[in-house]
C-alpha cells in the first residue's frame, strides 16, 4: 500500500521508494491509457527477479494491476490516482 500523496514531489518519492525496495524490478504499462471525459485507466505489471528467502525458498514478484486516474477538467493536472493490485475477478 502506498500513502496518500499531494503534489509531484511526493508522487516521485513514492515511485523512487518502490524502486529502492524492489531492486531490479520492472514496472511495465500493459495497456494504452483509456480516457473518458476527465477520467482514465491503464493496466500495468510489476515484475521482479527471483529472490531467495532465508529458508531457501525462491520467490518472484509478478503483480498486475490497474490504475484509475482523475484529471482536471482542462486535462492539465492529475487530481487523483487510485491503484488496484491483482487481476479483476470474474463474476
Amino acid at each position: 500500500m502506498t500513502p496518500t500523496v499531494t503534489g509531484p514531489d511526493e508522487l516521485a518519492a513514492v515511485i523512487l521508494n518502490l524502486h529502492a525496495s524492489s531492486p531490479g524490478a520492472l514496472l511495465v504499462q500493459t495497456s494504452q491509457l483509456d480516457v473518458h471525459h476527465a477520467a482514465g485507466r491503464f493496466a500495468w505489471q510489476l515484475k521482479s527477479p527471483t529472490r531467495i528467502d532465508s529458508d531457501g525458498t525462491a520467490r518472484a514478484l509478478d503483480v498486475e494491476g490497474l490504475d484509475y486516474v482523475e484529471f482536471s477538467e482542462d486535462g492539465s493536472r492529475i487530481l487523483k490516482i487510485v491503484g488496484f493490485f491483482g487481476p479483476l475477478r470474474a463474476k
